[in-house]
């Protein structure tokens, strides 16, 4: 046998014991663990199935952008720029502003639910109403329709159905919910103890800002609004239209 032979025949006997060559040590253990070269860690199989979720195609990524939206589109009526928006209404946010689903608004749901036993509440709850709007994102923002004087722009108070303002204060209407920015649509949650025999929370489509005279809102797209109250834990009714 030659000598190149029989270096090659060494080798292989010996290439059993070369994979195992290789070792790697768990933390806080001194002992050191074989480790098959041809067989990675899981930690690194874990980690590589990360990279290639992060790194989605951009023209896949961008095909599910198109697909939410679309949908977001279907439920709600696609994004508008409010009908009228005032300076103050863009810069200032009102104070009682919650953004449903988020942890600041469990007390919120409590406080509604609460307010639907006494007579109060329904009473209180059918003269100052609470606003509510649907951002480009699908998120569900609430908030009184605040008072704020024009000089300074900060909120002062909740604004009853009827009162009226002089010229020295404004409203935060629905564009103040979402920033002055568009909208999919909106309206108001109120109390109604009279269509539905006892007091109800109810919700409309009453905002001259983002959903009156709209033709293309969705059919059904009040009863899919109530739907998101209610899975935020808000049973509310639909107002006859």
């Amino acid at each position: 046998m030659s000598a190149r032979a029989s270096r090659r025949l060494a080798v292989a006997r010996e290439a059993p014991h070369a994979r195992a060559a290789f070792s790697w040590t768990i933390p806080g253990r001194a002992d050191r663990m074989p480790l098959d070269s041809r067989k990675p860690p899981i930690a690194l199989i874990v980690f590589g199935v990360l990279l290639m979720v992060a790194h989605v195609p951009p023209a896949l990524s961008g095909g599910m952008v198109r697909d939410e939206t679309s949908a977001l589109d279907e439920r709600f009526g696609r994004p508008v720029v409010p009908a009228r928006c005032d300076d103050w209404e863009s810069r200032t946010q009102p104070r009682s502003l919650t953004r449903m689903a988020d942890e600041q608004s469990r007390s919120l749901v409590e406080w509604l639910s609460a307010a639907c036993a006494p007579r109060a509440g329904a009473w209180l709850h059918g003269e100052v109403p609470i606003l509510w709007a649907i951002d480009p994102t699908g998120a569900l923002w609430v908030a009184f329709e605040e008072v704020v004087a024009r000089t300074d722009q900060v909120p002062l108070f909740p604004k009853p159905y009827q009162l009226r303002l002089s010229d020295e204060f404004g409203k935060l209407g629905h564009p103040a919910l979402v920033g002055g920015g568009p909208a999919r649509v909106a309206g108001e949650l109120y109390m109604d103890d009279d269509e539905f025999g006892e007091p109800a929370w109810t919700i409309n489509l009453r905002s001259g800002r983002y959903s009156s005279n709209r033709s293309d809102l969705p059919d059904g797209v009040l009863d899919r609004v109530a739907e998101l109250f209610r899975s935020c834990g808000i049973h509310v009714m639909v107002a006859a239209s």
